[in-house]
């Protein structure tokens, strides 16, 4: 189940039809395999501390965002949190 690209947990999954997708928290939904590393629900995972690598809060998706960072060139433009307008003209 880790590797089937899935990023929700099926667990009390709210929107069925949308496992590929980031969880919405706001319903209850969990991250895939959060079980695993989250004992106090808060999304963190224990005995690290996202402060120190995590730039914009979503450690969940920074393995996604890294690696479309390296294939395209633009440090943080694929960060949910980053839609600011960047463009010049």
């Amino acid at each position: 189940i880790l590797v089937s690209g899935a990023q929700t947990d099926q667990w009390e999954i709210y929107y069925a039809s949308s496992p590929q997708t980031a969880p919405v928290r706001a319903v209850g939904e969990h991250e895939l395999g959060w079980y695993l590393m989250d004992f106090d629900d808060d999304h963190l995972a224990e005995g690290s501390s996202p402060i120190n690598w995590d730039t914009d809060g979503d450690w969940i998706v920074d393995w996604f965002e890294v690696n479309d960072d390296e294939e395209d060139g633009l440090r943080g433009d694929s960060s949910p949190i980053r839609y600011d307008s960047r463009q010049t003209g």
